[in-house]
């Protein structure tokens, strides 16, 4: 039997192949494994189709890269059980830390496979639905970077933002100086810089939009925003001066009826920010004040997390209700050089329901909300994420969930509304970093 040399398939055809039957993810990666000759036609082909069939998917979900350095927890800090310098250089990157693990979940059952990333290696994470995920390291640099292609398009610097935390490492900017970063598209023609130039990097991959990344900083949750290809980081400014825990902000997404940004504080308010000059800091303006359910507070302290998303023509804030348990055992951790007993510290939570409520423009008043219909949610510590679930092969009327939290593990589940019902969808390797969690990302070539 003659022996067929697969890697002499002419082009045309190899591109014709992907174009029909690349429908999933995995195939791609597979297709662009092969050989180089392959390699190479997945980089010069026409992807738009491909774009196009991959924006309805559901999305992806990237785990962690292992490093699972022990994170010790109370009220005033974060200690990591190492040294705390930037000594980045010293690490000993290996195949498998460099190599992400990405699960594409299934009705049935799920697949994982895994692509080579050491870009995102020892780095924070925070994934979105552009193919793009946000990413911080050691070096203090913030960049947008693609999964599946490893292009990168540079951010600001940490040392950009207003307060930047100049005397701490770069160790600990990357565990603990960003708790959340959304990548978000906005309309070029709405936008007041409509002249920039559409191969700069904030439009060159925004299909018409214009890119902004919103950073959720600090421990009284600031927030600034930038384009990518910007040098300096704007803050957001709050509607009052108080600098009050509780009055920062938990969550951020593009209201296209409003052509604004609507924030989320810790209390559930809805803020408006206007995207006439967001090269200038801007004063929020609260438009929508939260139900008196949702006011008694945020975090794993109160057992809720909130969030808000764009979802069809809807702007849905979604509340998440957890299970807390206590760990009675002490444990010691090192703060400069000082040895520190850390007692009482919550060791698990677990989502047990969700609530939604929908935002009427009329009234301006959150209305509950019983039924998704036919969309689905995906939602975590990054940009969440809504989807129609017939497009997307998932389960209609649920919330994908997973862990918001690095120190606090395995919260990761199926939640459907229709009977309040919760089944887990991942519980293997790979889901604990201190680092970054699992996100979620929709792919993009």
């Amino acid at each position: 039997m003659t022996r067929v040399d697969w890697s002499r398939i002419p082009d045309d055809i190899l591109r014709r192949i992907i174009e029909d039957y690349a429908t999933r993810v995995e195939d791609y990666v597979i297709i662009s494994c092969v050989c180089r000759s392959w390699y190479s036609v997945t980089r010069t082909f026409d992807k738009s189709e491909l774009r196009i069939k991959w924006s309805r998917k559901m999305p992806l979900l990237m785990l962690t890269d292992g490093n699972d350095t022990e994170i010790y927890r109370d009220t005033r800090y974060v200690c990591i059980r190492s040294d705390d310098e930037d000594d980045s250089n010293n690490d000993s990157d290996n195949d498998s830390n460099t190599t992400r693990c990405i699960l594409s979940l299934g009705r049935v059952s799920n697949n994982c496979f895994s692509v080579s990333l050491p870009e995102a290696y020892k780095r924070a994470c925070w994934g979105s639905r552009y193919g793009w995920i946000v990413t911080l390291g050691r070096d203090r640099q913030l960049s947008l970077l693609n999964p599946l292609t490893r292009a990168t398009l540079p951010l600001p610097s940490q040392r950009a933002f207003a307060f930047r935390w100049k005397w701490v490492s770069g160790k600990t900017i990357c565990h603990k100086f960003i708790n959340k970063a959304i990548l978000l598209q906005v309309p070029r023609d709405r936008h007041r810089h409509a002249h920039i130039s559409l191969d700069s990097p904030s439009c060159a991959y925004a299909n018409g939009g214009i890119w902004v990344v919103v950073v959720i900083h600090q421990r009284y949750n600031l927030a600034s925003i930038a384009k990518p290809g910007d040098y300096v980081w704007t803050p957001i400014l709050r509607p009052s001066r108080s600098y009050c825990y509780f009055s920062g902000f938990l969550d951020v997404t593009y209201c296209n009826r409003l052509n604004s940004l609507l924030f989320l504080d810790f209390n559930a308010n809805v803020c408006i920010s206007s995207l006439e000059d967001i090269e200038h800091p801007q004063v929020l303006r609260r438009i929508v004040n939260a139900p008196s359910s949702l006011v008694s507070g945020y975090g794993l302290f109160f057992g809720r997390m909130h969030y808000i998303v764009e979802s069809g023509d809807d702007t849905l804030v979604i509340t998440r209700y957890l299970q807390r348990g206590k760990n009675p055992k002490c444990s010691i951790a090192t703060v400069n050089s000082h040895k520190v007993e850390v007692c009482g510290e919550f060791d698990r939570y677990q989502t047990f329901n969700f609530r939604i409520y929908r935002l009427n423009f009329v009234t301006m008043k959150l209305n509950a909300l019983r039924d998704l219909g036919g969309r689905a949610l995906f939602l975590g510590n990054s940009a969440t994420i809504s989807v129609n679930s017939t497009d997307a092969g998932c389960e209609a009327n649920s919330i994908y969930f997973r862990d918001d939290d690095r120190a606090y593990r395995h919260d990761m589940g199926v939640f459907k509304m229709a009977d309040k019902t919760i089944r887990p969808f991942y519980d293997g390797h790979r889901s604990n970093s201190s680092y970054c969690c699992p996100v979620w990302f929709c792919p993009s070539i």
